[in-house]
């Protein structure tokens, strides 16, 4: 029985080490495929593994060479300290590097320490790639806050507010009239967080009909209804994942849709229409209407639940005739803009038009001052 139990140990034993050996090989196997270097030391500053791409970058021909570098990319200090060295810019034979380097450690000991080299011009090619990429997409923020023009009180509370919020990852709602710019702060909050060079999706939720804003949103499998894309499609909030989505018009949300939308803020996932499986997204939401969204929630027509997961930040936009201090300003940006568009020499306004200006209550505000003048 003890010589039966000892074969059954021996050979369970073997079979760990084989898979073991089998996961350190495909670990290998992914590493030396990387784009990145990695060299990887034991606590007596030994080479346990590298990859060839270290080599390369390092400028070096032989695993030998590669111990002269231990001190620039920070290996001595890690094994010494126990410390990680993150996101360090250094150059070596005229190659500038990023360089990461962290300690490996068991039971609270420190058993080696591992360096990931990365080309730092190659990172910069990467990154302009997928500025090119999303631009060609229009998935880009256009504006910041330096196009919000004006300089009364309730401006530059607005631009305060949106330094303030921009950092963040929590949800914003803007307010404000028809025309008074709500999309153009959805830029501003964009260009000045930290998501700025992720997608910039944009949805206007009153512009599609309820069934075709849900597979837009949250995109559909093939098959998933009569007319469906072979192969599906991928949804906006899919798309928008690492960035921004920005609702307009959120109040015209069909109840029908809103738990959807509910669901993607409190779970941070969705699933497609027609389909069962959950695909996690990191996505800021931002919304905006010209109606109050409290007084839809008393009628009944929005979710209460959706408008304080919406509404954690809230951006009230002044409507044009409460800055018309603002107006001799907006109006001769506005006229120099058209000017450059039309390829024509407009002068500025006189005082006398501006005053004129100023007499009217502008309800369509900066949109409606701006097609008056174009007019003009």
């Amino acid at each position: 029985m003890n010589i039966r139990n000892a074969g059954s140990r021996a050979i369970t034993i073997a079979e760990n080490m084989r898979m073991e050996q089998t996961n350190r090989s495909n670990i290998q196997a992914m590493l030396h495929y990387s784009k990145e270097g990695v060299i990887c030391l034991s606590a007596q500053r030994d080479i346990v593994f590298h990859n060839a791409q270290a080599l390369k970058l390092l400028r070096v021909g032989a695993s030998h060479e590669l111990a002269r570098f231990f001190p620039p990319l920070f290996l001595d200090e890690v094994l010494e300290h126990s410390s990680p060295f993150i996101d360090r810019v250094v150059t070596i034979n005229g190659r500038q590097l990023l360089i990461n380097t962290f300690p490996l450690a068991m039971s609270s000991s420190t058993t080696g320490a591992v360096c990931f080299i990365h080309d730092v011009q190659n990172l910069q090619k990467i990154n302009r790639k997928i500025d090119t990429d999303l631009h060609s997409r229009g998935l880009v923020a256009n504006y910041t806050a330096r196009d919000i023009i004006g300089k009364s009180a309730s401006v530059v509370k607005l631009k305060e507010n949106i330094a303030r919020y921009a950092p963040t990852d929590i949800s914003v709602y803007i307010h404000g009239e028809t025309g008074t710019g709500k999309e153009l702060v959805a830029h501003a909050l964009h260009a000045a967080s930290k998501r700025a060079k992720q997608p910039f999706v944009v949805v206007n939720c009153a512009a599609l009909p309820d069934p075709l804003l849900e597979s837009e949103l949250f995109g559909y499998v093939s098959g998933a209804f009569t007319g469906a894309r072979a192969g599906g499609k991928t949804g906006l909030f899919e798309m928008a994942n690492t960035g921004t989505i920005f609702l307009d018009e959120v109040s015209e949300m069909a109840p029908s849709l809103q738990p959807r939308l509910l669901r993607v803020l409190q779970e941070k996932e969705v699933s497609r229409v027609g389909d069962d499986k959950i695909t996690p997204v990191d996505v800021r939401v931002i919304a905006a209407t010209n109606k109050d969204l409290m007084e839809l929630v008393e009628k009944g027509t929005f979710r209460e639940d959706l408008y304080y997961r919406l509404a954690v930040l809230i951006l009230e936009l002044p409507p044009l005739k409460e800055r018309t201090g603002d107006l001799r300003r907006l109006a001769n940006f506005i006229v120099r803009k058209k000017s450059k568009a039309l390829h024509r020499i407009i002068e500025p306004l006189s005082e006398e038009a501006v005053e004129q200006l100023r007499t009217i209550d502008w309800p369509g505000n900066v949109r409606q001052l701006a097609n008056v003048l174009e007019r003009a």
